[in-house]
């Protein structure tokens, strides 16, 4: 299973690079990042970051779909190998989290990805949602292709409870989709993970900010 994955935000950045991302924006630590998949991520390059995987089911009575959290928690999506999967109906999935591991400091944001897909003909739609304190909040539906693809919806604020993240919220969220498929059709989802962006709260080093000119900045 994996694990939860903390980094600074030049860290992230430069795995990001390696990964085939591009930055598309740079102001000292001010950039901007861009996905294979069209996916715009703005971050500060003085923050950190957190990622954590599903771990568990969700106990929730409006999870129906009984999705395995095995099937999208990896780090690299394996695509067909293994997903979560429905035709003709619509299913909230939202597993339990991997609790923070190290993170200390206020939380800019909590973002979530997902990787998706329709087969056969007319397509389907997915979209992220958090589960927290018994209701879901959902972000913007995406019409999915045939081949997958990673989208995300960052919620800069706890929409529960329209206040700041706190790290007790962020250890009690719960992640994942609604999708949705058409009768004979489906819509998979091969890979689910959160990003959490926090400011440290404790003074520590910092990397020398230099004006970056590496692949796919223009």
């Amino acid at each position: 299973m994996a694990v939860s994955l903390r980094e600074t935000c030049q860290q992230y950045f430069d795995r990001r690079i390696r990964e085939g991302w591009k930055c598309v924006s740079r102001d000292g630590p001010l950039a901007v990042l861009l996905s294979p998949d069209g996916v715009r991520k703005e971050m500060d390059l003085r923050n950190d970051v957190e990622t954590l995987r599903p771990n568990g089911t969700s106990s929730s009575e409006e999870d129906s779909s009984g999705g395995s959290y095995t099937e999208i928690d990896e780090v690299v999506a394996d695509e067909d190998v293994t997903k979560v999967s429905v035709s003709d109906e619509t299913v909230d999935d939202a597993w339990a989290l991997e609790n923070h591991s190290a993170g200390s400091g206020t939380i800019n944001s909590v973002a979530v990805y997902f990787r998706g897909r329709w087969q056969y003909k007319t397509g389907g739609w997915m979209r992220a949602e958090i589960y927290f304190n018994f209701s879901f909040y959902r972000g913007d539906s995406e019409t999915l292709t045939e081949s997958y693809v990673t989208y995300n919806h960052v919620w800069s604020q706890n929409p529960n409870t329209s206040a700041a993240w706190t790290w007790d919220d962020i250890d009690a969220l719960k992640a994942g989709i609604q999708m949705y498929s058409v009768a004979q059709e489906y819509t998979h989802c091969t890979q689910v993970y959160v990003e959490v962006d926090y400011t440290p709260s404790a003074a520590v080093p910092r990397h020398a900010f230099i004006n970056f000119q590496g692949p796919g900045i223009f």
